[in-house]
């Protein structure tokens, strides 16, 4: 039972590292309809800010980036009136921001235009593969003989959360920079992370992180969504925080109630992602904050 229950994370875990390394889905070759007149507004990111649940492909994404029609800056855009560049891609990482992604994707930045009034960015858990590195790493901890307490603290360690300090944190705020020189007259917006687990318990086996491991990845990811936080208030941007609005709405809640998608017994393409209450739920944030 063991064997295959590893078997079914591992399997899961995989979909999870390639979504990230390579993005997600395939886009219609349609051709998007005329945008709304209003102000312009683009949006950059990685799959978080890309990816809404089940919903169709947008069209005249790039291909394999894996945007929905769901995802929040679609829903931002159509509620404010807003004129929509979205160039979020699942995969991207901030040197995605400055160089090709993919042959067919131009650097992120080239979306920027001086004329821009709102842009909004999502960027940070892909580098050094912080997000999918450390489930990945986390879940092998775990099964690995002896079995002992806490085994993603005591394997795995400071390393991550020490990165994300000296590595994502400045590459974060260096995007944030150069998004206010090509953009000088937008807000600039950077969207935390929601929460992927709950503060206390686990939900074996769709996650299959021990509650011993919980005060881990919270850590971590206070790490992250504080290193972005940081660098907004450094560079003039501001931070939009998922927090409390994702309290209680972790992967081990049941569907319906969680905004993040579980590894395991979930019908969701890409598990470790916002479904469509997730997506909704940032562009409530960024709408109230607006």
């Amino acid at each position: 039972m063991a064997a295959t229950v590893f078997g079914q994370v591992t399997r899961r875990v995989g979909a999870i590292v390639a979504a990230l390394a390579v993005g997600i889905g395939t886009a219609s070759a349609a051709t998007a309809a005329p945008p709304p007149e209003g102000a312009r507004y683009i949006a950059l990111g990685d799959s978080y800010a890309a990816v809404g649940g089940l919903a169709p492909i947008a069209p005249g994404s790039a291909e394999d980036c894996g945007q929905t029609v769901n995802n929040y800056a679609h829903i931002v855009a159509e509620a404010k009136g807003y004129e929509l560049t979205d160039v979020s891609c699942g995969g991207a990482k901030t040197k995605d921001m400055y160089e090709r992604q993919k042959e067919w994707t131009p650097p992120q930045l080239d979306a920027l235009t001086a004329d821009a009034e709102l842009v909004t960015v999502m960027i940070g858990g892909n580098d050094s593969d912080v997000f999918g590195g450390t489930v990945e790493n986390c879940i092998k901890a775990t099964f690995q003989l002896p079995i002992i307490d806490a085994p993603c603290t005591h394997r795995i360690g400071e390393a991550p959360i020490t990165t994300v300090r000296e590595v994502t944190y400045p590459a974060v705020k260096q995007v944030l920079t150069s998004i206010r020189e090509k953009a000088p007259a937008a807000r600039v917006l950077i969207v935390g992370y929601p929460w992927l687990v709950p503060a206390q318990g686990e939900c074996l086996p769709q996650m299959p992180v021990l509650a011993s491991d919980m005060p881990y990845f919270r850590r971590l990811q206070s790490e992250l969504n504080g290193a972005a936080a940081r660098a907004a208030e450094e560079t003039g941007a501001e931070f939009i925080d998922m927090s409390a609005a994702s309290e209680g709405h972790d992967p081990c809640k049941p569907p319906g109630a969680r905004m993040v998608e579980p590894i395991l017994l979930t019908d969701h393409p890409v598990p470790l992602h916002p479904n469509a209450y997730g997506q909704q739920a940032m562009a409530s944030q960024i709408l109230a904050h607006l």
